[in-house]
C-alpha cells in the first residue's frame, strides 16, 4: 500500500538520520586517535576558530589534524588562519598539504629571492602580496617543507589538495595535478576546470583519496573518494572529516567574502578576492592593502563584514 511504503521510507530515513547524529557524536564525544581532515580555510579564521572549538582536539588523546591546503588567499583573514593553523599543527600533531595558494606563494618567494622586480613576479594576487610581507623566514621556511600529498597507510588514506591520477604512482604524480586538478577533460588528461568529469570517479582506489579544492561541486562522496571543499570563502561551510567514522562536521561561513563569478563587482567582495593587478596598479594596490592591514582587527571586521573575530 502507498501508505505503508512511505511510512517505511520515513523510518529509514529517520533511522539514517540518528545513525548519522551518533556518528557526529561520536566525532565530538571525545574519542581517542582521531584524524580530522580540514577542507580549504581560505582565511575564514572565525569559521576555522569555530570548527576548532567544536573538534576539541588533544595531543594526548592521540587526535592528528591535516589541513588539505589553501588556507590562505581569498578570505578576510589570511595572514591569522596560516599563524592558527602551525600553531594547531605545533599544539596538536598534524600536518598542511600545500594548496594552488601556497605552490604560488611559494612561487612568488623564489622570484623574489631570484631578485626579479616585484612588478614582474607572479602569485600576488588574491591577498598573496600582503601575506608574503608579513611572513617571517621561519614561518616561509615551514611552508616551503610541506608536502603535496600525505598517504596515511594505517588508515588506507591518502590525502591531497587537489586530486590525483589513477594508474600513477605517488612518486611520479605531477606537482601542478596534485595542486590543482579538478577534472578529466574528453581525452582523460587532467584539467583544472570543473566542468567535466570529476578527475574522483576514475580513481579506483584501494586507498581511499580525500581531497579539496574543487568549491564548485561542493561535497563530493565517491566510492574511493572524498571532496571536502565545500566553499566556505564562497557563503558555503567550511568542512571536517573525522576518521575513524568518516562523519562530517560543517561550520556555516559567516557570510559570502568571495564571488565565484567574474561579474560580481569587487566593491560586494573582499579585496583579497582581487586577482594580481596590472603592473602600473601595483603599487597603488599594495599601499591601500597595508593601510587595510594596519587597521585594529575588531575595525576590519565591524567595517567590511559585521562579524567579530572568535
Amino acid at each position: 500500500h502507498p501508505s505503508c511504503a512511505r511510512r517505511a521510507r520515513a523510518l529509514l530515513a529517520a533511522r539514517v538520520e540518528r545513525g548519522a547524529s551518533v556518528w557526529v557524536a561520536a566525532a565530538l564525544s571525545g574519542s581517542h586517535n582521531r584524524t580530522v581532515f580540514i577542507g580549504d580555510v581560505h582565511g575564514c579564521l572565525h569559521e576555522l576558530s569555530q570548527m576548532l572549538g567544536k573538534l576539541q582536539l588533544r595531543r594526548r588523546r592521540g587526535d592528528r589534524v591535516i589541513f588539505l591546503g589553501d588556507v590562505i588567499a581569498k578570505g578576510p583573514f589570511p595572514l591569522e588562519t596560516f599563524r592558527l593553523v602551525k600553531k594547531t599543527i605545533a599544539s596538536i600533531s598534524g600536518e598542511l598539504l600545500l594548496g594552488n595558494h601556497e605552490a604560488s606563494l611559494l612561487r612568488y618567494f623564489d622570484q623574489r629571492d631570484a631578485g626579479l622586480p616585484a612588478a614582474n613576479r607572479h602569485g600576488v594576487g588574491e591577498g598573496n602580496l600582503a601575506i608574503a610581507e608579513a611572513l617571517s623566514q621561519i614561518e616561509i621556511q615551514w611552508l616551503r617543507s610541506r608536502p603535496r600529498v600525505l598517504p596515511i597507510p594505517e588508515l588506507g588514506i591518502i590525502a591531497v589538495h587537489a586530486g590525483l591520477r589513477a594508474g600513477i604512482p605517488l612518486a611520479k604524480q605531477r606537482p601542478q595535478d596534485l595542486a590543482a586538478m579538478r577534472s578529466l577533460d574528453d581525452t582523460g588528461a587532467p584539467s583544472s576546470r570543473a566542468g567535466n568529469t570529476s578527475w574522483a570517479l576514475s580513481w579506483r582506489g584501494p586507498q581511499h583519496v580525500i581531497f579539496g579544492h574543487d568549491a564548485k561541486r561542493r561535497l563530493q562522496r565517491y566510492e574511493f573518494a572524498t571532496g571536502i571543499d565545500t566553499g566556505c570563502v564562497y557563503g558555503g561551510s567550511l568542512t571536517a572529516l573525522v576518521v575513524p567514522g568518516y562523519a562530517l562536521l560543517h561550520v556555516p561561513a559567516k557570510r559570502a567574502y568571495c564571488s565565484p563569478h567574474a561579474n560580481v563587482s569587487m566593491k560586494l567582495q573582499h579585496p583579497n578576492c582581487a586577482r594580481a593587478p596590472k603592473r602600473r596598479k601595483m603599487l597603488g594596490f599594495m599601499a591601500n592593502y597595508t593601510r587595510w592591514l594596519r587597521l585594529k582587527p575588531e575595525n576590519k571586521s565591524i567595517a567590511l563584514f559585521n562579524v567579530r573575530l572568535p
